[in-house]
């Protein structure tokens, strides 16, 4: 019998996680308006419970940098973040506890014409083990293996975006991601659902609006 839920049968009706973010712009490189802008930014970010079978039941503080130079119409970035994972409601077993997630990327984008463009981007990806890996048992009837991550991940994975900016406020993509190997198979009983690059191979489109 697979140990994993069957989440075609049963599901629980419900919201993914909340997420709020706030960036910071820490300073610039030349005029936003010469073809060699580069930027350096903060970002901050909370990840609130949810409830259902594609929400986690923690509450994540992320934390992360991202810096970008633009030479005409080639963009280059680069970044990180971390994610202090808060504790998981273990009255289920379907979410494991897990330890911090770091995340480092490196982007390459090329415009190809005013309205148009497309990037690449490549994630290297480690999920810690939880603290709770070495207890014995995490309450009754649940022991640590079934309730916490026994060991860290390490995750590859490229993502191809192709972007359509229809006006200054309205953008959308197509974007694919794709594991450079299999991802394990404990990232689908982790509660990364807002992450869900990091569980599977990913295909689809966006809406963007800014304003």
């Amino acid at each position: 019998m697979d140990k994993h839920k069957d989440f075609s049968q049963g599901s629980k009706k419900g919201f993914g996680n909340s997420e709020v973010y706030l960036g910071l712009n820490w300073f610039n490189w030349s005029n936003p308006n010469q073809e060699s802008h580069g930027i350096f930014d903060f970002f901050f970010g909370l990840s609130l419970p949810g409830k259902g079978d594609f929400a986690s039941t923690r509450t994540d503080k992320i934390f992360g940098i991202i810096t970008q130079k633009k030479f005409q119409k080639v963009l280059a970035s680069l970044g990180g973040s971390l994610t202090l994972t808060g504790e998981t409601n273990n009255s289920s077993t379907k979410e494991k506890s897990l330890g911090n997630i770091s995340r480092l990327w490196a982007q390459l984008g090329l415009s190809l014409t005013d309205d148009i463009s497309w990037k690449v981007k490549y994630h290297y990806v480690t999920i810690g083990k939880s603290s709770k890996a070495n207890n014995e048992s995490a309450g009754a009837g649940v022991t640590a293996e079934t309730s916490s991550l026994q060991r860290d991940l390490y995750l590859g994975i490229v993502e191809i975006m192709l972007q359509l900016h229809y006006s200054s406020i309205f953008e959308m993509g197509l974007f694919a991601s794709f594991h450079t190997k299999p991802a394990p198979e404990e990232t689908k009983t982790l509660g990364l659902w807002n992450q869900a690059q990091l569980v599977d191979n990913l295909l689809g489109f966006y809406l963007g609006f800014g304003f």
